[in-house]
Order: structure tokens, then sequence, then C-alpha cells
């Protein structure tokens, strides 16, 4: 499956290879989510069997992939020695994250996104010392949480 493939891409460490995805998960997540403005009466329910179905199809592969970009907020061992140009980097790295991880709550749910988010600051607490993870983490839950309080 293409998709799967994608999540493979998603996952590489290198950011600019994974980031190249970015722009199609945006994508399937609206192909998902939006509903037909052109709906003749009497197929509201069909076509809301249909997204539901579509939604369920890619459940798990959104699942999977807000477990893979959540660790890209993690800060970098060395940030405090950073350049100005990489912390800028670095910044926006974290912006397109969290649009992945929004448009990921949109197909999976706000709740079922921070439980994945939830258990991996639950992880990151258990690993003493590895206070970057649970930054990033953290970092996550609250862009959901700011994203559904608008």
């Amino acid at each position: 499956m293409i998709v799967n493939a994608l999540l493979e891409v998603a996952s590489h460490p290198e950011y600019d290879i994974a980031s190249m995805t970015f722009n199609f998960w945006h994508s399937l997540q609206h192909i998902l989510t939006k509903r037909d403005p052109y709906t003749s009466f009497g197929n509201e329910v069909s076509n809301e069997g249909e997204r539901s179905r579509r939604l369920q199809v890619f459940r798990s592969v959104y699942e999977f992939l807000v477990s893979l970009v959540s660790f890209r907020v993690k800060y970098p061992q060395d940030y405090q020695t950073l350049s100005v140009e990489d912390l800028k980097e670095f910044k926006q790295t974290r912006y397109a994250v969290a649009d992945v991880l929004i448009d990921s709550a949109s197909v999976l749910g706000g709740d079922a996104t921070l439980r994945i988010l939830y258990v991996k600051l639950y992880e990151a607490l258990s690993c003493f010392g590895e206070w970057t993870q649970s930054m990033a983490s953290s970092r996550s839950c609250s862009v959901l949480h700011q994203s559904y309080i608008k």
C-alpha cells in the first residue's frame, strides 16, 4: 500500500526527507474529513456512512503517524549551542509537526490523539533523565489543546 510507504518516509530520521510527506497527510485528512456541500436531500446518511468508513480505514495509519512525528519536536541534545539559523529551522519543524498532529486529530479525534501523546509522555517520564522527550510530548499535547480551544 502506498500509504505504508509514505509512513516509512515519514519515519526517516532526516527531517527534510520525512517532511516531504506532510502535505500528503494534510491532503488525505482533508479528503477523509470533508463533507460534500452538494449532497442532495436523503443522501446525507449514506455519505456520512461512507465518510465514517473512510476514516476507519485510515485510523491506524494516522495513529502510527502521530507516534512517528511526535519525537520531531524533541529538543536536540546540543540545543543550547545551536546557531540562530538552526534554532529558526527547529522552530519551523515544530510548527510543521504541530500541523501534522492537528490534521491527525481531525481524523482520529482529539481524545484519541491525546491518548497516543499521553502514552509517549508517560514513556518519556519513566525514562529518568530524558527530559527532552518529556518536553516534546508535553509540547505536542499543548498544541492539540490549543487547536481545540479556539
